[in-house]
């Protein structure tokens, strides 16, 4: 317990340990970082050559092994020109975010911005197209044998190469910034055995893996890394919002 107060001190003392998550059609929500930031980058290679050229060299190797009943180990025939590796692409940023957020105050539900968080996670009950015509009723009918139950992707998310609603902005501190490209790809929230007046845990912390929807390129990246010139004005406070949690828009 000691070690979550010290932690949630210090950070709150530190602007640059400020989180911003901005939800694509949903609210602001704010908490702290608790852990280094990280995230991860990466290509791939393959030697595409590798396997071409040697097909007739181990058809002649194999008769002639066959005739003469040879025992030999096992073997290739490699060009060293065949080994050279070849980009055939780059893996999408990742990158996991340790949040906490904390009661200061009796009336505080650190539960609501993990329910926030949660409805980026899972799926929602839509509404079935409104489909016509005689193929269309075959369909309505099927989806009413089905009990009538569509799912919607999590937070209404759909992303095109140029496009994308549903996703989630990331800034941290003064230092980092993204556009609204995340999404969320698992989070597993944490609650507190202490409790507050109301009955509600004293702090709650989440880990949230983000993943960017489409490869990005080295100059959006690159991008994220900027001086945002972030004071104290521009975060809510839990004393100044009545949730009593970092969860909500700018000047509410």
């Amino acid at each position: 317990m000691s070690k979550v107060l010290f932690d949630f001190d210090r950070a709150t003392r530190d602007v640059d340990n400020r989180v911003a998550l901005d939800i694509d059609g949903g609210p602001l929500v704010y908490g702290f970082v608790t852990d280094d930031f990280a995230y991860t980058l990466g290509n791939q290679f393959e030697a595409l050559n590798e396997s071409i050229g040697g097909a007739n060299q181990y058809a002649q190797m194999a008769t002639l092994i066959a005739n003469k009943r040879v025992n030999v180990g096992q073997f290739i025939f490699r060009n060293l020109n065949q080994t050279v590796s070849q980009w055939v692409g780059s893996e999408r940023i990742a990158f996991t975010l340790n949040l906490m957020f904390v009661a200061t105050n009796p009336d505080a539900d650190v539960m609501a911005p993990i329910q926030i968080l949660q409805q980026l996670a899972l799926p929602t009950q839509g509404q079935a197209p409104a489909f016509t015509g005689e193929l269309g009723k075959k369909v309505t009918s099927y989806v009413n044998s089905l009990g009538g139950l569509v799912l919607s992707a999590p937070n209404g998310y759909a992303g095109t190469n140029s496009d994308v609603r549903g996703a989630v902005g990331i800034s941290i501190g003064r230092w980092f910034q993204t556009p609204k490209w995340f999404v969320v790809r698992r989070l597993n929230p944490t609650f507190s055995k202490s409790h507050i007046r109301n009955g509600k845990p004293l702090y709650s912390m989440c880990a949230v893996q983000f993943e960017a929807y489409r490869l990005l390129l080295a100059s959006e990246v690159n991008g994220f890394l900027v001086d945002v010139q972030n004071t104290d004005s521009d975060f809510i406070s839990y004393e100044g919002n009545p949730s009593g949690t970092f969860a909500g828009r700018l000047g509410s």
